[in-house]
C-alpha cells in the first residue's frame, strides 16, 4: 500500500478561503487532516502520523490510484512537518471515520476513530480554485511522558552484639532531591516553545520509608538529580546523577529512568589521653570505660544499648 503526504500549506498557500454551501446530490469533498496535541490543542509539527479513512456505511476503506511519479494505489495519508496532510482525491458524500495507524514521534497512538461526515448540508471551506470543498478533520494524540525513580541507601544500625555495632545497607527515608533540566526541555508539539530552561529545578522530592521516591510525569528530555538534604546522621552526597527520559514507542504512555544514591553514615573516632596533672606528661597504662549516655536505638527505634551500659573498655 502506498501513502500520500501533502501538507495544507502546499494547498492553501496560507490564505483564507471562502466558505461555500453545496446542495448537489453528487457532493464530494477533499479531506484535510490536522494532527493535534490532546493537552495543548497545538498542531503537532512532526511528520510521520499516518491515517486511513473508512466508510462507516460500507465498511470499505477509501483509496484511489495515483500515477505520479509512479503508479500506486493510495489508501493511507502521512502528515508532513506542518502536522497536516490532505487527500489527493475527493470523497463521495457519506459517513466516515479517520483511523490512526501510526503516531508521530513522541506521542501515543490513538485507538479512537474520529467520525465525520461528507455532506452538502454544512458550510465548508474551499480550495484556492474556489469550487472544490475541503473538510478539515482534527485528530488528537497524547504526548508520552516520563518519570524518574530515585533510590537512597546507606548503612543503618540494626543491632549491638559482642561489643560491636552491627550495620546493614538499607533504604533511607527523608533524603531530599532536586530534579533539574540538563537541557532546554521543549514542547513535544515541536513548536520550539521551551517548557523548562536548562538548569531549571522542575521538582523537589523526598524519599519514603523504603528510601524511594518517584517524580511527577515530566516532558521527555535530559534531566539531572542532586541531593540537597541528607537523612539525619548521614553525609550529604555531592554526586549528580544524569537521567534520560526517552520515547520508547507509540504504545508506552510513561517511560522511566533511575537514579541511585548511597550515603556514608557519620562516624566518630574518640581519642583519649591521660596526662600528669602537674607536668602534663603522658601516663601509660591508664584504663578508660566508654558508657552510653542515653539509650542507643537502631533504625527501627528499638533500644540496642541502654543508658549507662558499657560500650568499650580501653
Amino acid at each position: 500500500d502506498a501513502q500520500e503526504s501533502r501538507g495544507l500549506g502546499d494547498v492553501y498557500k496560507r490564505q483564507p478561503q471562502t466558505w461555500r454551501v453545496f446542495n448537489d446530490t453528487s457532493f464530494k469533498s477533499v479531506v484535510a487532516i490536522v494532527k493535534q496535541d490532546a493537552e495543548t490543542q497545538k498542531t503537532i509539527k512532526i511528520s510521520g502520523a499516518t491515517f486511513k479513512i473508512k466508510n462507516i456505511e460500507t465498511g470499505e476503506y477509501f483509496g484511489y490510484w495515483s500515477w505520479n511519479p509512479l503508479p500506486a494505489y493510495i489508501n493511507s495519508w502521512e502528515t508532513d512537518e506542518t502536522g497536516t496532510v490532505m487527500t489527493g482525491e475527493q470523497l463521495p458524500a457519506g459517513k466516515y471515520q479517520l483511523e490512526e495507524v501510526k503516531s508521530p514521534n513522541g506521542y501515543l497512538i490513538s485507538n479512537t476513530p474520529i467520525k465525520f461526515e461528507v455532506t452538502s448540508n454544512i458550510a465548508y471551506e474551499t480550495l484556492p480554485d474556489g469550487s472544490t470543498p475541503v473538510i478539515t478533520v482534527k485528530q488528537k494524540d497524547t504526548a508520552v511522558k516520563g518519570k524518574i525513580n530515585i533510590e537512597k541507601q546507606g548503612e543503618v544500625l540494626v543491632d549491638y552484639k559482642d561489643g560491636k555495632f552491627i550495620y546493614e545497607q538499607r533504604g533511607l527515608a527523608n533524603a531530599k532531591y532536586e530534579i533539574f533540566a540538563r537541557e532546554d526541555i521543549k514542547d513535544p508539539s515541536n513548536d520550539e516553545k521551551v517548557i523548562y530552561k536548562s538548569g531549571t529545578v522542575v521538582e523537589t522530592i523526598t524519599t519514603n520509608s523504603e528510601g524511594k521516591a518517584t517524580s511527577k510525569a515530566l516532558p521527555l528530555g535530559e534531566y539531572s538529580v542532586r541531593e540537597v538534604k541528607a537523612p539525619e546522621g548521614f553525609v550529604l552526597s555531592d554526586k549528580v546523577e544524569n537521567v534520560s527520559l526517552k520515547y520508547k514507542d507509540q504504545n508506552t504512555a510513561i517511560v522511566y529512568d533511575n537514579a541511585s544514591f548511597t550515603n556514608e553514615r557519620q562516624k566518630v573516632v574518640i581519642n583519649v589521653y591521660k596526662k600528669d596533672y602537674d607536668t602534663e606528661v603522658g601516663i601509660l597504662g591508664a584504663e578508660f570505660t566508654l558508657l552510653a549516655e542515653k539509650d542507643i536505638k537502631n533504625y527501627k527505634g528499638e533500644v540496642v544499648v541502654e543508658a549507662e551500659e558499657v560500650i568499650e573498655v580501653a
